[in-house]
Parts: structure tokens; sequence; C-alpha cells
């Protein structure tokens, strides 16, 4: 595992645990993936509605790969939602029961954005604008050309580099503010 992924789950656990130190009373994970987050944090479960979202045969390899481990999911204030982020809108997900759009919400983005289109982007965050009250955030991570692996180092194709800039300026356009902005070498030192 390269040691940026463990920099990048370390700032997730931090801002997790100070969103619910603020009150906060929802996590959604965004592209999930294989993340232990609620296996490694069973005390969030007692404060937090935690939502898992990703594609639907990312989360049948790890439930399956979970079970086989003697390793199960809570019960508890914890839901998956199934979405495949270039054909569906996350914002019909985000109608679903198990999300609940009246709570204040801390969405985790991580691992996601570089293997996207510029428009499903777009679209994810219009979503999260518009199914969220005031107060909620977004936690996200972009790659950098000239900070990130080589593609052979890729499990799979990288469809645009998504750096601060195009980033940024894609959520500037919507009622977003940037609370930090923290460049490798910040997150490092």
């Amino acid at each position: 595992m390269h040691g940026w992924i463990l920099c990048r789950d370390l700032v997730t656990d931090l801002v997790v645990e100070a969103y619910i130190r603020s009150g906060g009373g929802q996590f959604v994970v965004l592209g999930a993936g294989f993340d232990t987050s609620v296996l490694r944090r069973p005390q969030w479960l007692s404060s937090l509605n935690i939502v898992e979202v990703d594609h639907p045969a990312t989360q049948a390899v790890k439930i399956e790969r979970m079970a086989r481990l003697g390793a199960p999911l809570p019960a508890n204030n914890f839901s998956r939602i199934a979405i495949d982020f270039e054909t569906e809108s996350l914002a019909d997900c985000l109608a679903r029961p198990e999300f609940q759009g009246h709570r204040s919400t801390l969405f985790a983005w991580q691992g996601v954005i570089y293997y996207l289109s510029t428009e499903a982007i777009k679209d994810t965050l219009t979503a999260i604008s518009s199914s969220t009250p005031p107060g909620s955030e977004l936690l996200f991570d972009f790659l950098m050309p000239d900070n990130s692996l080589q593609p052979r180092e890729w499990p799979r194709e990288i469809s645009g580099w998504h750096d601060h800039g195009t980033s940024g300026r894609a959520i500037h356009q919507l009622p977003y503010r940037t609370k930090h902005h923290r460049t490798a070498e910040r997150v490092w030192l």
C-alpha cells in the first residue's frame, strides 16, 4: 500500500472525529470500495448514521471477502447504497430512506474522482449540495500530475487529472466554500 493512501485515510479519520465532536450526525462514504473505517472505528456508529455508496459489483466483492474473514458489517446505524457514478444519479440514491437528508452530513469522496469524467464529478457535487442542509461537509482528494504514480502502477485507467484548479472551479460554481486545502507536502509534515 502506498504511503499517501495511509495518510489520506488518517486525514479522513481525523476529520470524521472532529465532525463527531462538532455534533455532526451522518457520514457518507462515496465510492467506499474496500474502506474498513466502520470496522476500525465502531464507536462512530453510536454517534453517526453511516452510509457507504459504491458500485454494486465492488460492494458484492467486499461483502463476500468480509464474510470469508468472519468480519460482518454492523447492523445498526449502517447501510449501503449501490451506484455507478458514471451512469446513475447520486441525487436519486440520496432520496432513498437509508440517507437522512435532514441531517448535517459529512461526505468522504476519497480515491474516486480521478477515475470519473468531469461531468460525473459536477453531477455528484450538485447532488450533494442540493440534498443536504447547510453545515454539511465534503472531504475529497485529487491527483496532481507531477505528484502521482506512474500509469503502470494504477489498477485501472485514470480518466483525467482533476487538480485544485479544475476541482476548485467546479466547486465554486456551486454553493460550496473551501474549508481546508492541503497539499501532499502539508499533509506529510
